[in-house]
């Protein structure tokens, strides 16, 4: 099976493109919609990203099955698109600039090619199954941290263990880029509880930077090779 997406590429990089666009814009907007309309804000800028976004990619690959909140296709080929407009939906909603959007490839259930885009710092994580990762072109890794007085751990819905609590801990509110962070070695070990299709593309980019993804029931814990050893024996 081949694995390289190369021909795909330029059109998910058009997409993300046009994503990138619509939600700066509408988060600029935001900032001035009274609050108690903000969730039907983004709610319509989620609709009109994904059906823009799925025609775009069904042009292009129609065999592909598509995924997304407001429009799924069942294609006849065992490949996905993967379509996820906002990440860091709480912290759009109060005006802070701090969230991502991503396109992703899925083979049966599991990602085998992910590009996510902060819109913001114009930061792009781009993975493919044993082809690496890379932040804006260059190939990243997951931090080799042991220490734990200089780690830093991110949580999203979870407490950390006991164990852990003297360590430094943080809430980005962003479980796509917590994933990315980690791959890149800024994170030394992500906690995750949500939406599957929220943290299954940062599967992909934590292995192919050498990291460790693992789930425990409905948890989902990204980190680097020490951390991954520290839950192990929790």
């Amino acid at each position: 099976m081949n694995l390289h997406f190369a021909s795909l590429n330029k059109t998910i990089e058009e997409a993300l493109t046009l994503m990138s666009c619509a939600i700066v814009r509408d988060f600029n907007e935001i900032q001035h919609v009274s609050y108690v309309n903000r969730p039907n804000f983004i709610s319509h800028y989620i609709y009109k990203t994904n059906l823009h976004v799925s025609k775009m990619l069904h042009a292009k690959q129609q065999e592909y099955s598509i995924i997304s909140k407001d429009f799924e296709y069942k294609g006849p080929a065992e490949f996905s698109w993967v379509i996820h407009p906002l990440s860091g939906y709480d912290n759009f909603l109060r005006g802070i600039p701090h969230f991502s959007c991503a396109i992703s490839i899925f083979h049966n259930d599991t990602p085998v090619s992910v590009r996510l885009l902060d819109p913001i710092k114009q930061e792009v994580f781009f993975a493919e199954k044993s082809r690496g990762c890379l932040l804006n072109g260059k190939k990243v890794l997951v931090s080799k941290q042991v220490l734990e007085k200089d780690s830093l751990i991110s949580t999203y819905n979870v407490a950390v263990p006991k164990s852990l609590e003297s360590i430094s801990t943080v809430s980005f509110r962003c479980p796509m880029l917590d994933l990315a962070y980690t791959a890149c070695g800024r994170i030394d070990l992500c906690m995750i509880k949500g939406d599957m299709y929220e943290w299954l593309p940062g599967k992909l980019l934590i292995e192919e930077a050498n990291g460790v993804f693992d789930i425990k029931d409905d948890l989902c814990i990204g980190a680097n090779n020490y951390y991954s050893k520290r839950i192990n024996s929790i």
